[in-house]
């Protein structure tokens, strides 16, 4: 380790141990710490899941959109940020970010996925389709896509 991966490791620790607590104001403080030590972005996009996974949807917010500007896993970043919208029942903008995420990597399995979900609550069914047939294409052998797919091919009959 250098001294700068040590120190955003016991960073991304503090922060990560303060948010558990139900400290989510202070865990920023040491979130936003390790994104000056490593500004790959990478850190930002872990910080975001962590809030996102808590329900911290402002904190959650921050770290993407420092995430998009830094982080080489554009795609990835996208479909997570994506799925805080829809989590908010934003749909219109998690539509779009996942569009983004296929667009910017569109061999990517996870954001068809998420696609076909945030299509499926709309009762899209022929978008549903759509995106579970992509997914296929990309993966054969997804295990869940292709029962969705017939799920979805019986509401359209």
């Amino acid at each position: 380790f250098r001294g700068e991966q040590l120190i955003a490791s016991h960073g991304e620790f503090l922060g990560t141990h303060l948010l558990e607590q139900g400290a989510a104001e202070p865990s920023r403080i040491y979130f936003r710490s390790v994104g000056l030590m490593d500004p790959s972005g990478s850190w930002y996009h872990i910080a975001a899941v962590k809030y996102l996974a808590k329900n911290a949807y402002g904190p959650a917010d921050e770290f993407f959109q420092y995430a998009l500007k830094h982080d080489a896993e554009k795609d990835k970043v996208l479909c997570n940020y994506a799925v805080l919208f829809e989590t908010q029942g934003d749909w219109n903008r998690a539509e779009s970010l996942y569009k983004d995420a296929i667009t910017v990597k569109p061999g990517a399995v996870q954001p068809h996925y998420n696609l076909a979900g945030l299509y499926w609550k709309q009762s899209r069914w022929r978008d549903v389709i759509h995106e579970f047939e992509s997914v296929l294409k990309i993966e054969p052998s997804h295990p869940d896509a292709r029962k969705y797919l017939e799920s979805a091919r019986k509401k359209i009959l």
